[in-house]
């Protein structure tokens, strides 16, 4: 999906909600027609998200005026065709990390064997390792008991999450960009460093897990990032938010009691 001339923040963000309940789909390019104020301002809601795309004496231009806007990061000085760009931060359909094809077991039988391990307590199953693996091409994981999961720098870009239970998982470093985990159970989860950028959090649980009468094992997000997320009635009690950049992000109703918040970016509630 390709979005053209941004004209403010509200503006960019109203769009990119649009595209997402009425499409399914994420902005991956950004292209600004010329410079002027007017029509590219608020390219910075895609930051994270999107290759902002602009003529090379633009983002000279665009640099030197310091526009409240993303700076272009793919420019062109007679014509462009737009195809499968790889970038470090954005997502084409090239797998990233370990494609789910290389996996032995396959993705899908490691999920359904790490369930019957949780729901069963052990005595049939096995604990699944997703760590570094590139999820996309599952695209829906609703509603799944992944309690307790091992997935370092797992990419869960963009996927349908909502409700699916990741008590005491290991998500750090994971891509979790744009995910929808509305109402997820993310209690104890570790989600230090994590890139949530745009990711649906509303009404998740994200208090601590309690391991008995005196453990307590609150969920970290530690340098995580969630810049625009929506974290609407979310319960993030007692959780460590030490470092986390939340520009943008959308936290009313949230609870944060006796959460740790060292070092925050944006702490200003929207």
């Amino acid at each position: 999906m390709i979005a053209t001339d941004p004209i403010n923040a509200a503006a960019a963000i109203w769009l990119e909600n649009e595209i997402r309940t009425r499409f399914g789909q994420e902005i991956r390019y950004v292209v600004y027609s010329h410079d002027h104020a007017g029509n590219i301002s608020g390219g910075e809601v895609w930051d994270d998200t999107a290759v902002v795309v602009a003529h090379a004496n633009a983002r000279q231009t665009i640099i030197d005026a310091k526009r409240s806007t993303a700076v272009p990061e793919l420019t062109f000085t007679d014509q462009m065709t737009l195809n499968q760009t790889r970038l470090d931060d954005v997502m084409t359909d090239e797998p990233v990390g370990t494609p789910m094809s290389d996996l032995d077991p396959p993705a899908l039988d490691q999920i359904e064997g790490h369930i019957r391990f949780i729901e069963t307590d052990g005595v049939r199953g096995q604990p699944a390792d997703l760590s570094g693996v590139d999820m996309r091409l599952i695209k829906l994981l609703v509603h799944l008991n992944l309690a307790s999961l091992r997935a370092r720098k797992v990419l869960f870009y963009g996927l349908d999450m909502r409700g699916v239970k990741l008590q005491g998982a290991n998500l750090e470093h994971a891509d979790m960009r744009t995910t929808n985990l509305e109402g997820a159970d993310l209690r104890g989860t570790n989600l230090n460093g994590a890139n949530l950028s745009g990711a649906v959090l509303r009404d998740c649980n994200m208090g601590p897990l309690v391991i008995d009468e005196s453990r307590r094992l609150p969920t970290q997000l530690r340098d995580a990032r969630l810049q625009r997320a929506d974290m609407r009635g979310a319960d993030l009690a007692q959780a460590v938010l030490d470092g986390v950049d939340w520009a943008g992000s959308r936290r009313s109703g949230a609870s944060f009691d006796g959460a740790s918040m060292q070092n925050m970016r944006d702490n200003a509630s929207t």
